[in-house]
């Protein structure tokens, strides 16, 4: 198992002992708060806590019991609006509701 893998759980089960103290729309303080935890713990640039936190978030938010980097890899779709600087977790489901509305096409429906 790699070493991220390692933060990546670690980072899951964060996010599942701290989610309650954020209302829904403040996501972005609960990865701030877990990437600086990654960077202490694990010595992982900002960017690479950053990320790993924001793919926990979206297992967390996905309800999965257990960590599935293939799926968060593959079907989950992370989009930061850079306005508001707020993170979106996006399954395929979801993109497949919305797409129409945007005049978007999917190419694997």
């Amino acid at each position: 198992m790699s070493y991220d893998y390692f933060a990546f759980c670690t980072a899951i089960s964060f996010i599942r002992n701290h989610i309650g103290q954020f209302l829904a729309g403040r996501e972005e303080k609960l990865i701030a708060l877990c990437a600086d935890s990654l960077k202490i713990q694990y010595d992982l640039t900002a960017r690479s806590a950053e990320r790993i936190s924001i793919r926990a978030l979206g297992e967390v938010q996905a309800g999965r019991k257990t960590p599935n980097l293939e799926i968060a890899d593959g079907q989950v779709v992370y989009v930061r609006d850079p306005e508001k600087r707020e993170i979106y977790a996006l399954t395929a489901s979801m993109l497949r509701r919305i797409a129409p509305k945007y005049g978007v096409t999917l190419q694997h429906p």
